[in-house]
């Protein structure tokens, strides 16, 4: 009697661990899937390219910037920041030297230094990387 008792008191608790585990996997786990989609990029291209002075060098490097956020909606902070947003691309631009500019992750940790910086002066965290259109030394 207490063996069929213990039986199914067993059976019940496997059965509630199935239930809650089918709950979680079919229901649950769906919702965290759709939470975490892939964000949409929007992209804020800066109207005027960046000319400037190479560190310790007679020579001028020139870029055009593109933004990649993950809203839409930064429009208006961006007219109203712009000059905020130059202002800090510019001062990373001139600490590059010929050697920064010429080696081959150079735009890649722009990429990853341009948005950090940006967003630590905006008080945002949108920008998350950057393009770039024209990419010359001379």
């Amino acid at each position: 009697m207490k063996n069929k008792k213990l039986l199914i008191i067993l059976i019940v608790v496997v059965l509630l661990a199935a239930i809650g585990a089918g709950i979680y996997f079919f229901v649950l786990k769906d919702d965290k899937e759709e939470d975490s989609a892939e964000v949409v990029p929007s992209y804020y291209p800066l109207e005027n390219a960046f000319v400037t002075n190479v560190k310790d060098s007679n020579k001028l490097f020139k870029t055009t910037v593109i933004l990649i956020a993950d809203s839409a909606e930064l429009t208006e902070l961006m007219t109203e920041k712009q000059y905020v947003i130059r202002d800090e691309i510019l001062f990373i631009l001139r600490s590059l030297t010929e050697e920064d500019i010429a080696s081959q992750d150079i735009q890649e940790r722009l990429r990853e230094l341009i948005p950090a910086r940006l967003n630590a002066a905006l008080g945002i965290e949108n920008f998350y990387s950057a393009m770039f259109s024209d990419f010359v030394m001379q």
